[in-house]
């Protein structure tokens, strides 16, 4: 839950939206082809993932 929050903030004021339904330990943002997940396991460092692609329309 730290790691939630303490990166909703700042992926949210960047325009990121979260996306629904996704698990509690593993929240999902996405904002146009950009991606960005948290995982934390236990007693471990959060580990965030951000990853982006070209869809087909832009590549254009």
């Amino acid at each position: 839950a730290q790691a939630r929050e303490a990166v909703a903030g700042p992926l949210e004021s960047a325009g990121f939206t979260a996306v629904p339904d996704e698990p509690e330990d593993w929240p999902v943002w996405t904002r146009g082809g950009v991606t960005a997940t948290v995982h934390q396991n236990p007693g471990r460092a959060a580990v965030v993932r951000v990853s982006y692609w070209v869809l087909d329309d832009e590549a254009s």
